[in-house]
């Protein structure tokens, strides 16, 4: 898969996560810094993002591009008209009209351009200006949309698309109450009900172009709830469902998710507070979203998370001594769950036998000392006593003394 900076103008950083999960099924990522002399052929995707601020294409680029494509060969096509209206490169193209947008020069041979507007969806609109699609009203059948139930534009706002090829799908369109408006807010560019389209699925000679900004799969959180966009919803899944359209690649999301308990041991015996020591591991390495914890049948207790590892202190003298089952659930950045379990055995009531048992491990070698002093000091008094007394110079002689 070649991705092309020289003519997006960026490194694709805004998708690194996205990239990750390429690779992570085996796509080789590789990057273009010049212009297209030759069909890159070697590759069997080209993705072009953006083109605000890279360069334009020449005349012979945009006719090698079109070659490559009647070929067999597949281009990803993603950017936002009013986008370069406002912010297009101007050392290069003074004049920001929609027609000499890089990317709308380049999809005009293919029969579909990006209109310089914003698109509107007053009942589903999210966080910054982004909406949500649904299907089947918002998302129509195809490959690309294969299993994908709900997509959001959690990075930015769309333009909708002018189709014209003879051979294409609209994969994603706005539902019945979405409408949109010319960059200036001068006025309509579609009205509620006209079901505009957003990402649009053309065949074209042997080859294949996808039309769509990405903005679901780019970094950040904008909700602001703790899910990065690409994996709110079916985001993901409708990105690598477009690559494998385009790659003619399957890419299945089978990866596993697992979690164990470190601590404490199955069956151990616990009193007090009680360290509880859970670790998860992805197939993939993706990140883990969150960890909770519950005692038996009670409510979830979110565990502290430093990667893939959670920590939480469980205070067991809230429970009756006796058998308790722990339960541990995660959730990865994609939304797949693991759980695990284990029993505890709580004893926190001391019988007479433990308190003797914690009196001599507490007391124990102090009494000992105290046990062997004596009987080291009565051992020698008593050898001292019972020892026969002799003296130098005496003679006893029949009751007399005699020196």
């Amino acid at each position: 898969m070649l991705l092309d900076e020289y003519h997006s103008g960026h490194d694709f950083s805004t998708f690194s996560g996205f990239l990750n999960e390429l690779a992570g099924h085996g796509y080789r990522l590789e990057r273009n810094r010049a212009p297209y002399r030759t069909e890159p052929t070697s590759y069997s995707l080209v993705w072009i993002e953006g083109t605000y601020w890279g360069h334009p294409f020449e005349l012979d680029e945009i006719y090698v591009l079109r070659r490559y494509v009647e070929g067999g060969g597949m281009l990803w096509l993603s950017g936002n008209g009013w986008i370069w209206i406002f912010y297009g490169r101007t050392d290069i193209i003074k004049e920001h009209t929609i027609e000499n947008f890089p990317l709308n020069r380049l999809g005009r041979v293919f029969g579909v351009v990006s209109n310089a507007d914003y698109y509107i969806d007053d009942s589903n609109t999210r966080a910054k200006g982004a909406v949500c699609f649904f299907a089947p009203e918002g998302i129509n059948d195809h490959p690309v949309t294969k299993g994908v139930r709900t997509a959001s534009t959690e990075g930015g706002v769309l333009s909708t698309l002018n189709v014209s090829a003879s051979v294409h799908t609209i994969l994603v369109q706005g539902d019945k109450d979405a409408y949109s408006y010319e960059a200036h807010w001068l006025y309509q560019t579609s009205r509620k009900g006209d079901k505009a389209p957003v990402m649009v699925a053309v065949e074209h000679g042997a080859g294949r172009v996808l039309f769509g900004n990405p903005a679901n799969l780019a970094e950040g959180d904008s909700d602001a709830d703790g899910i990065p966009n690409l994996y709110e919803y079916d985001n993901l899944k409708l990105g690598l469902n477009a690559i494998d359209w385009l790659s003619g690649r399957r890419i299945e999301l089978t990866d596993s998710l697992a979690i164990v308990m470190a601590f404490p041991p199955n069956r151990s015996v616990v009193q007090g507070f009680v360290v509880l020591n859970a670790m998860a591991s992805s197939s993939s390495g993706r990140p883990i979203l969150s960890m909770a914890y519950r005692v038996d049948d009670g409510g979830w207790e979110p565990m502290t998370l430093g990667g893939n590892i959670g920590i939480a202190w469980w205070d067991s003298t809230r429970v009756q001594d006796g058998e308790h089952r722990i339960d541990v659930h995660t959730t990865d950045m994609r939304g797949t769950t693991a759980a695990t379990s284990l029993i505890v055995v709580v004893r926190n009531q001391r019988t007479v036998w433990d308190k003797i048992a914690q009196w001599f491990r507490e007391y124990g070698l102090i009494v000992s000392i105290i046990i062997s002093a004596m009987v080291l000091f009565l051992g020698t008094g008593l050898v001292w006593r019972f020892k026969k007394p002799t003296s130098r110079g005496v003679v006893v002689n029949r009751g007399r003394l005699s020196h």
